[in-house]
C-alpha cells in the first residue's frame, strides 16, 4: 500500500497476516494510523505495519487542524515511526 500525507509518500509493507487481521480497515478506511519499523534505501522509504488504526471517523475534522502539526512522529532510533494518512 501506498500512504500519502501533505508532505510525501511511503510504501506500507503489509505482510499477508497482518492483511488478514485487519482487511476491513485497510480496504476500508480512508484515513489510516500505520505503527512499524522503517526502513530507507536512498530517496525510497518502506514502512513495516505493525499496527494499523482506522481514523476515518476523524477525516471530517481534518481541515481543522493547525498547519503546525506534525503528521509524522518518530522515536530517536528512528525505527519506530507514525504515519497518520490519507488514502
Amino acid at each position: 500500500m501506498t500512504l500519502e500525507d501533505e508532505t510525501a509518500n511511503m510504501n506500507v509493507i503489509i505482510w499477508p497476516d497482518m492483511f488478514d487481521t485487519n482487511r476491513r480497515v485497510v480496504l476500508g478506511g480512508q484515513m489510516l494510523a500505520v505503527t512499524g519499523m522503517i526502513q530507507k534505501e536512498g530517496d525510497v522509504v518502506h514502512l513495516v505495519a505493525k499496527e494499523i488504526t482506522d481514523l476515518s471517523g476523524l477525516l471530517a475534522d481534518v481541515g481543522n487542524r493547525s498547519s503546525a502539526e506534525s503528521t509524522h512522529a518518530s522515536d530517536s532510533a528512528g525505527e519506530r515511526i507514525v504515519c497518520e494518512c490519507w488514502l
